[in-house]
């Protein structure tokens, strides 16, 4: 049983749920848009690569972020792409090419070839039925891919290996090394598609579905850095496992602490010699944000920690303890207060095999006047801390090692990859025009190395309309102009904002639902 306050009676139990619904964050889950649909909570889903593997989004969810091809929610006659993700290994060569390319979700191979006519910048691909106990089916599309090694009819277990991570495209022409992009896994789920079309056909209709959650992420955007845990199993498996009575994740930790966005700024001091930090800005909606990542491996109360360093100013710093990607806990700091130390969040009855995560965003309330600007506060993020409650176990000796840090490129950064076209969007900020912008300090200079590659326009030639079943991908005239944009799968690097927001009513309901529950779980005061 997870911890949450505790509750007296009904009319406790209301005014608690209330509150906590109010402090829900908006942004821990990505709903869908009219048109799409959310991923069943009982679908098991991974990311397409072997467990233990870095996996960098380099294009997410619609056309503004990182490729104007992500488009299109419940369209009858093409695919509807719109939560499709773009996906590379920036700990391999050559963005992973050639690595393996897993199943997400178990299911029967319906396509294993080359994409031609209409759909035909897919390349390599497959695609794979899944007939789900909701009544829908889905179909999961795997594109780009430079081997296959697996065959239409066949049936495939989560985590089995389907082909491998490629450059393909031109599938009439068979052209695995595309001029387009870079090599890379276009991966989406629809629900209720049919299969067919033009040439070897594809998934056309139905309707977009949100792929989440997957492997315990939620709210997936362009930059994020995520680690696989597909071990065939469908189940999460612990990546950041509390073990011994205690962990400690820092803020250099690519597995167990995740960024979002590239306002990152590396300070010195700290737990392990340094810190990261963002700037406070006054929004209601959070820009920046750090995730501290948990795997509780036993059922306990456990104390949790933040630790401060001395060169950190915000006074309204926001931390909210999410179990399994539910908030239970919102507790705001004053950073400045304890200096190079660590400071409690709370005691929390936790049970085995759950996600612990602490969130921290840039939302603070405080003003943002530009970067070091007088009034302008820094948000510091430094490590976090699990160990069984009341223990006095030291903390581990400073050997005057601090741990390798990136120094001039962010977490969320492209890993040295060359950046694809950038499809028109303006960068975070020039949207914003009642926010002072704030520089990229993390970025290089190979960002511009291919800013004037258009994409190419790879629509179907016969000029189909998809009507009729056809099913093809054809080219879009948005405006009207005569004018068209290909709908594969091409990563432009433009950076987008996403908010989020979480139902009330479902919030609610689980609340009072819990609160009645006879087992009870008492959170004891802070330090």
């Amino acid at each position: 049983m997870h911890a949450r306050p505790l509750m007296r009676g009904p009319l406790t139990a209301l005014v608690v749920g209330a509150l906590a619904i109010l402090a829900l964050p908006t942004y821990a889950q990505t709903p869908p848009i009219s048109g799409a649909e959310a991923k069943p909570v009982d679908l098991p889903l991974s990311l397409p690569f072997t467990a233990g593997e870095q996996v960098e989004i380099v294009a997410g969810y619609g056309p503004g972020n990182g490729s104007n091809l992500h488009r299109d929610t419940n369209r009858t006659d093409k695919a509807n792409d719109h939560y499709a993700l773009d996906l590379v290994l920036p700990q391999h060569a050559n963005h992973g090419k050639g690595q393996p390319v897993l199943a997400a979700l178990p299911g029967k191979v319906v396509r294993a070839s080359w994409a031609t006519s209409g759909w035909a910048n897919y390349g390599l691909r497959v695609i794979i039925r899944t007939d789900h106990s909701d009544g829908h089916t889905y179909h999961a599309l795997y594109a780009h891919l430079d081997q296959l090694t697996v065959q239409e009819g066949q049936d495939v277990v989560q985590g089995q290996q389907i082909g491998t991570l490629g450059d393909s495209c031109e599938g009439d022409s068979q052209n695995r090394d595309c001029p387009f992009f870079i090599p890379h896994l276009h991966f989406a789920l629809h629900q209720d598609s049919a299969v067919g079309g033009s040439g070897t056909g594809g998934s056309y209709g139905g309707h977009a579905v949100v792929p989440e959650v997957i492997d315990g992420y939620t709210n997936l955007s362009k930059g994020q850095i995520l680690t696989s845990q597909n071990n065939g199993s469908g189940m999460v498996v612990p990546i950041c496992p509390v073990e011994n009575g205690e962990k400690i994740v820092e803020e250099n930790d690519a597995a167990c602490f995740r960024r979002v966005t590239t306002y990152w700024w590396d300070g010195s001091g700290g737990h392990a010699g340094g810190h990261i930090y963002t700037y406070a800005i006054p929004d209601a909606q959070p820009d920046t944000q750090g995730w501290w990542r948990f795997d509780i491996t036993e059922a306990n109360n456990y104390d949790v920690h933040v630790y401060h360093p001395s060169a950190a100013q915000s006074q309204q710093a926001r931390y909210q303890v999410l179990v399994d990607n539910q908030a239970i806990d919102t507790v705001v700091l004053d950073q400045t207060t304890s200096p190079d130390s660590w400071v409690k969040l709370g005691t929390y009855m936790l049970a085995p095999d759950s996600k612990l995560e602490i969130n921290l965003a840039d939302n603070t309330g405080e003003a943002f006047n530009g970067v070091d600007a007088p009034g302008s506060k820094r948000v510091a993020f430094d490590a976090a801390r699990v160990r069984l409650a009341g223990s006095t176990m030291p903390d581990p000796p400073d050997m005057g090692m601090p741990p390798a840090r990136d120094m001039g490129t962010s977490a969320m950064m492209d890993m040295g990859m060359p950046p694809v076209a950038d499809m028109g969007r303006p960068p975070i900020g020039e949207d914003m025009p009642d926010r002072i912008p704030r520089p990229d300090m993390g970025s290089t200079g190979d960002e511009q190395d291919m800013s004037g590659v258009p994409t190419a326009d790879m629509s179907d030639p016969s000029g189909g309309n998809g009507e009729g079943g056809s099913g093809q991908m054809s080219a879009d005239d948005d405006n009207g102009d005569g004018t068209t944009v290909s709908t594969g799968s091409v990563c432009s690097m433009a950076p987008s904002k996403r908010s989020a927001p979480t139902s009330m009513l479902v919030g609610f309901m689980l609340l009072i639902l819990r609160s009645a529950r006879r087992r009870r779980t008492t959170r004891t005061s802070r330090s």
